[in-house]
């Protein structure tokens, strides 16, 4: 079952309203993370440590269709032709949060929001909140 999002959002709230930085390969977004260590950091305040390489923690997560929980990944990729891809934490199943070199910060997101949809490639899921009740994760 997964972790309630309530504290998270709490801590991450303050963050976006006191400011926050990206920083390649950061893992905390008060001094500075990219788009996995916000994941890992998001994580890391449920009690669930996980790896600091992404592509380490793949194996962890399972790949899951809609309907979208709280702690899904979304992955996406703003351009077909573009090697970069990025990621973000959804906090309910229409939004979440992401930190991005273009916004220098950390961000709220709507997945309705027509950019997200188009870009939106793939939704990960932690493999331990895979069956969490429809009450928990909406």
């Amino acid at each position: 079952m997964p972790p309630d999002i309530a504290p998270v959002v709490t801590v991450l709230q303050g963050i976006l309203e006191t400011g926050s930085r990206w920083k390649r390969h950061g893992l905390d977004p008060r001094t500075g993370c990219d788009c996995y260590g916000l994941v890992v950091f998001a994580f890391a305040h449920t009690g669930v440590m996980l790896p600091e390489i992404a592509e380490q923690a793949q194996q962890l997560f399972v790949s899951v269709r809609e309907p979208y929980h709280a702690w899904d990944i979304i992955l996406v990729q703003w351009a077909p032709w573009q090697m970069e891809r990025h990621l973000g934490l959804l906090m309910a199943p229409s939004w979440g949060y992401h930190i991005a070199q273009a916004s220098n910060g950390l961000a709220r997101f709507a997945l309705s929001h027509p950019l997200w949809r188009r870009g939106l490639r793939q939704v990960w899921r932690y493999h331990a909140f895979e069956t969490c009740a429809e009450t928990i994760c909406t």
